[in-house]
C-alpha cells in the first residue's frame, strides 16, 4: 500500500492533500480503518498540531467509524484541554447517522469514562498506577445542562452512570445545581431509572424535591420508586399546614393505588404530626388494588399509639398548642376506627384521660357513624359519662 511509503514526519502533508480529495466520497470501511491506524499509530498528534488533525484530516475518514477506533481516537484527546475534548465529541456527533449502535455505545462509554478523568500514569520508575480528576471541565454550571452538553446526541447515562459521574462528597452540591425542570426532564427519559434504590439517592439530597414534586409529573414506573424516597421527608414534617401541603400538592399524584402499590407504609414514625400524616394518608386512599391495605396501616397507627408502660396518651400534651387538642380520636385513629379493639383501646391511654377524649363532639360523632364496634362504643359510652353524668348517651 501507498502508505509504507509515506514516513510519519510527514503523515500531515499527505492527509492534507488526501482528505480534502476523499471527502463526501464513498470510501470502503477497510480502507478508512488501515488510513485511521495509520494515523493513530505514526501521525504527530501533540498540540497544536493535534487541532489540525481533528478539524480537518480525520473528518472525512470517521463516518461509519467502527467500535474499534473509538478508544484510540479518545486516547488523543483524553488529556487535552476540555475544548479539544469537546469538538471531537462534537465532530463525532456530526456524523452520528453514520455510526452503529456499537459504535454509538462505544463513544457514550469513552465521555464516562472522560468524565470520570480515569487515566493511566506511568512514573520514570516504570511504575503503573490509575489517577483520577473526575469533572475537571465542570464550571460550576447546571450539572444536567453540562452532561447534555457532553453527551449532545450521544444516549444520555442512566441514573447509575449518572450517579457514578459525581463524587460522593459532591453529591449534595451538584445535584442542587439543577432546576426542578432537568430532573424532571432526566428522571422522564425512557427507561433511565435502572436501579430504583439510586433515586433516593437524589431525593437525600435535593433541596427543592417539594417543588419539584409540585410541578413535575413523571411516568408512573418512576414515581413507584419516588414515593418512598420522600416518604421520610413527610414523616420529619412537624407542621401541620406543612403536612397538608404534601398530600394535598406534591403527594397528590403519587398517592393512587396504581402509583402506591409496592409502597410499605410500615415506617418508624418519630413525630407526631408526621404520624397524623399516616391517618390523612388513609383518609385520602381509595384501597382497592392498593397494597397500602386499610389493616396494614392500621396495624402502623396502632403500634405508634401504644403507651406501652406509660399513662400519658401518645400526641396528646395539654401544653403545647400544637397537641392540645382532644379530638385526639379523630385526629389520630380516624378512618380506622372500624379496626379498633377494646384490648388496642386500652393500651391507647389510662382511662382519666381518654374520658377527656371521649366528650369531645368530633370523637362522638365518629364512634356513632363510623361503624365502631359495638364493644367498643359501648367502652366509649361508659367513659362520656364517667367524665360528664349528664352527657345525652350515643344513640
Amino acid at each position: 500500500m501507498i502508505l509504507i511509503h509515506v514516513l510519519p514526519r510527514d503523515l500531515g502533508e499527505f492527509f492534507d492533500i488526501v482528505s480534502p480529495a476523499v471527502e463526501g466520497l464513498h470510501l470502503p470501511v477497510d480502507v478508512r480503518q488501515v488510513l485511521l491506524q495509520q494515523v493513530f499509530d505514526n501521525a504527530n498528534l501533540k498540540d497544536p498540531e493535534v487541532l489540525v488533525w481533528l478539524g480537518q484530516r480525520l473528518h472525512p475518514l470517521l463516518p461509519n467509524l467502527t467500535d474499534e477506533h473509538v478508544a484510540p481516537l479518545f486516547n488523543i484527546v483524553r488529556h487535552r484541554d476540555c475544548n479539544t475534548s469537546q469538538e471531537t465529541v462534537a465532530l463525532l456527533n456530526s456524523i452520528l447517522p453514520s455510526l452503529s449502535n456499537g459504535t454509538q455505545a462505544a463513544v457514550q462509554y469513552q465521555i464516562i469514562i472522560s468524565l470520570r478523568g480515569i487515566h493511566l500514569v506511568i512514573i520514570s520508575s516504570g511504575v503503573k498506577y490509575l489517577k483520577s480528576t473526575p469533572l475537571r471541565c465542570y464550571r460550576n454550571n447546571s450539572f444536567f445542562m453540562f452532561l447534555r452538553q457532553s453527551f449532545l446526541n450521544f444516549t444520555f447515562p442512566k441514573l447509575t452512570n449518572f450517579l457514578s459521574l459525581i463524587p460522593p462528597q459532591r453529591e449534595y452540591e451538584l445535584l442542587n445545581t439543577m432546576h426542578p425542570s432537568e430532573l424532571g426532564t432526566f428522571l422522564r427519559k425512557p427507561e433511565v431509572v435502572d436501579n430504583k434504590t439510586k433515586l433516593c439517592t437524589i431525593f437525600r439530597n435535593y433541596k427543592e424535591t417539594p417543588e419539584f414534586l409540585e410541578t413535575e409529573n413523571l411516568p408512573d414506573d418512576v414515581k413507584r420508586p419516588v414515593l418512598p424516597c420522600v416518604w421520610p421527608l413527610v414523616l420529619a414534617t412537624d407542621d401541620k399546614a406543612e403536612v397538608d401541603r404534601w398530600f394535598d400538592n406534591r403527594l397528590r399524584n403519587y398517592l393512587k393505588p396504581e402509583i402506591s402499590t409496592s409502597f410499605n407504609v410500615k415506617k418508624r414514625l418519630t413525630v407526631c404530626c408526621g404520624f397524623d400524616s399516616v391517618y390523612l394518608l388513609g383518609s385520602k386512599l381509595t384501597f382497592n388494588g392498593s397494597a397500602i391495605i386499610q389493616d396494614d396501616m392500621y396495624s402502623t397507627i396502632k403500634n405508634y399509639l401504644n403507651t406501652r408502660s406509660s399513662a400519658a396518651p401518645k400526641c396528646y400534651s395539654p401544653t403545647d398548642p400544637n397537641l392540645n387538642s382532644t379530638a385526639w380520636f379523630l385526629n389520630y385513629i380516624g378512618v380506622f376506627i372500624t379496626f379498633v379493639t377494646i384490648e388496642d383501646f386500652n393500651t391507647f391511654g389510662s382511662e382519666s384521660t381518654l374520658q377527656l377524649f371521649a366528650v369531645n363532639p368530633v370523637n362522638i360523632e365518629l364512634f356513632n357513624f363510623a361503624g365502631a364496634p359495638q364493644n367498643l362504643t359501648k367502652c366509649f359510652t361508659e367513659l362520656i359519662f364517667l367524665q360528664n353524668s349528664n352527657f345525652l348517651p350515643l344513640q
